[in-house]
Parts: structure tokens; C-alpha cells; sequence
């Protein structure tokens, strides 16, 4: 059997200073990606519940008993509404990726931001509301608003 040769190295245990650095930056490597990923998945669903809370705003703004709204005219973009308590005309459109509340006078209340598509469509009971969001989250909703022709 051979035996090692001697050359004046001798063996310690633990880890050299390069094996050391190394190992640190495979460590900080993982701990980044991890970050990062966590913050991206963190930020979609923020995003996803802050589009699905502005929906139920916008549901709830629209059939409020304060405004007690009556379709007037239904167009693809913008509904006319006439509030038979407050007696103003008010606009429900799709503008520049939000849906809004506003009057002929101006002023308007956002009521959803981040939108790529929106339609509305006059249906027998009501009125269809479609809403796609820019992360790729559809809204669909029935308005069963009072029509004029039904007072």
C-alpha cells in the first residue's frame, strides 16, 4: 500500500476562506430569489383583491338607496341614470381604463382603476355590466335598475 506523501500541508478541518465566500453567495442567492418571488405573488393577489373590492364598490355605489337610480339610456361604454331622489342625471362610463360616476356638469367618482375592456348592454330584466381587468380578471354583473319606460 502506498502511503500519503508529506509535503509540509497539513489537514485541518472547517472550510476555506473561498469555499466560505462561496458558500455565502449561493445563500444570498437563494434568500433573493426567494424575496423576490414571494413579493411578486404578494403584489398580484394585492392587486387582483383591490380590482375585486372596486367591482363591489362600484355594485354598491350604483344600486345605493341614496341615489335610487332609473336607466335612461344604455350605450356600449356609458349608462344614463336619472336619481328620482337626488332628480340629476348622472353618467356610469369606461374611460381610459376606469369606470366612473359623473354628471353632465362634471365632477366624477372613480370607481374602478385598472381596466383594459368594459361594456354595458341593455338586457329584458336590467343592465349587463362586463369589466375586464389589466391583469387579465373578468367582472360580469346584471344591474336590475328601474327603466324609464317601466314607471
Amino acid at each position: 500500500m502506498l502511503s500519503p506523501l508529506k509535503r509540509g500541508i497539513t489537514m485541518r478541518e472547517g472550510l476555506t476562506v473561498v469555499e466560505a465566500i462561496l458558500a455565502l453567495f449561493v445563500t444570498a442567492l437563494v434568500v433573493l430569489t426567494i424575496a423576490s418571488g414571494l413579493k411578486s405573488t404578494r403584489f398580484e393577489m394585492t392587486t387582483k383583491t383591490d380590482q375585486q373590492l372596486g367591482w363591489h364598490y362600484f355594485l354598491s355605489e350604483v344600486r345605493a338607496p341614496k341615489y335610487a337610480f332609473v336607466v335612461e339610456k344604455v350605450e356600449t361604454n356609458y349608462i344614463l341614470l336619472e336619481s328620482s331622489i337626488q332628480k340629476k342625471t348622472f353618467i356610469l362610463k369606461f374611460r381610459s381604463g376606469e369606470l366612473v360616476l359623473t354628471t353632465p356638469k362634471g365632477g366624477y367618482i372613480p370607481l374602478m382603476r385598472g381596466l383594459k375592456t368594459g361594456q354595458f348592454q341593455a338586457v329584458k330584466k336590467g343592465v349587463d355590466c362586463e369589466a375586464m381587468a389589466t391583469t387579465g380578471q373578468r367582472f360580469k354583473a346584471n344591474l336590475m335598475l328601474e327603466d324609464e319606460n317601466d314607471k
